[in-house]
């Protein structure tokens, strides 16, 4: 009986730590690891021509400074940020093929990144958001030469860093009264397709549905459902339309309350799939890339990306760094350190 009163300490603080460990190490409960998180990610930045980093038009700076997307160091720390956000699939904007103005420079880099991709240890997959490029009145498209150009020089030389959505390739259109006339693009059996914007036939949201003109029902659809930190073009110069801008200040907690409405959606099954705009989308100042914030209240140019990464480990069910380990979480602590106590007048009592 004796020995029985003395390891009984023991096994009392044994059940304690079963019991109350879980609560340090599962902050996301019970979601599910197989919700893709995907981010638009932008690479037209060059700083020899300004009007991508012209101010005021673009008011807020990253901390890697105006910077040009196809730096290979610029490349390599976008990686490891995006690898620590544990994003899965990245969408590379994307102007076609052809040699006028900067698309050729798009295209370039896009080309790097693909290669970088390869080239590094990345947990990173990538697709091209096809943007419309042409310009011209009555604009059309040689869709079948822009599926053989994707397919041959980003999908076959890049199999393993190529993103497959429903098993296939997946490329993303942007949607575009030319480009994606009422939803209808040619179907091509190699891909899987998905137009984005803010059309009433799009599949995936682009700006979620923070302006009611730009949002139709149902919402969240095809299983997917976007984040936004904020939306401002007020300093685009338009007279007309007027500017679009939500939570220019960032004191409203858009961002908060838009994924936790995603993290429900996903709890309640009816999303598997999350949508950021964006990584760098620095005009329209949805940027969470970390930042010097122009307007924001809280001047920490980590602020949103942080955020970001809060809300994705929730959503991957992963502790998070405030209490990483037992002895930081209080109330695992408290109840051990009583266990503990009460060991110590058991024994000595026995």
């Amino acid at each position: 009986m004796r020995k029985l009163l003395s390891l009984s300490p023991l096994f009392f603080v044994l059940l304690c730590s079963v019991c109350v460990l879980p609560l340090g190490v599962r902050k996301g409960l019970c979601f599910d690891s197989s919700v893709q998180v995907g981010i638009y990610y932008y690479s037209w930045y060059n700083v020899s021509d300004p009007q991508f980093w012209e101010y005021p038009k673009v008011c807020d700076k990253s901390v890697l400074g105006y910077y040009d997307s196809d730096n290979v160091s610029v490349i390599t720390q976008h990686f490891r940020w995006m690898e620590d956000l544990h994003i899965d699939f990245v969408m590379l904007s994307w102007f076609g093929q052809y040699d006028e103005w900067w698309y050729s420079y798009v295209n370039n880099t896009v080309h790097h990144v693909f290669q970088y991709a390869k080239e590094n240890v990345t947990n990173l997959k990538f697709c091209i958001l096809l943007e419309p490029f042409n310009k011209s009145e009555s604009a059309t498209y040689n869709y079948q030469e822009i599926y053989d150009y994707i397919y041959d020089n980003f999908v076959v030389p890049y199999p393993t860093v190529y993103y497959n959505y429903v098993y296939k390739p997946l490329l993303v259109f942007f949607n575009d009264v030319y480009l994606t006339p009422n939803g209808d693009v040619p179907l091509d059996d190699r891909f899987t397709m998905v137009i984005s914007g803010g059309s009433s036939y799009v599949d995936w949201f682009y700006t979620s549905d923070l302006f009611y003109y730009w949002v139709y029902k149902p919402y969240p659809r095809c299983d997917a459902i976007d984040v936004i930190p904020r939306f401002d073009n007020s300093r685009f110069g338009f007279e007309s339309p007027p500017p679009e801008i939500a939570d220019m200040y960032l004191t409203e907690g858009l961002y908060e309350k838009q994924w936790n409405r995603a993290l429900k959606c996903v709890r309640d099954g009816s999303v598997h799939l999350i949508t950021i705009t964006s990584w760098n989308e620095f005009a329209e100042r949805t940027a969470i890339e970390p930042h010097w914030d122009a307007t924001g209240w809280n001047h920490d140019p980590y602020y949103l990306y942080n955020l970001t990464r809060d809300f994705m480990l929730e959503l991957r069910g992963l502790e998070s760094s405030s209490s990483g380990v037992w002895y930081q979480n209080p109330v695992v602590f408290g109840v051990i350190a009583l266990g503990i106590c009460l060991g110590v007048v058991l024994l000595w009592k026995s």
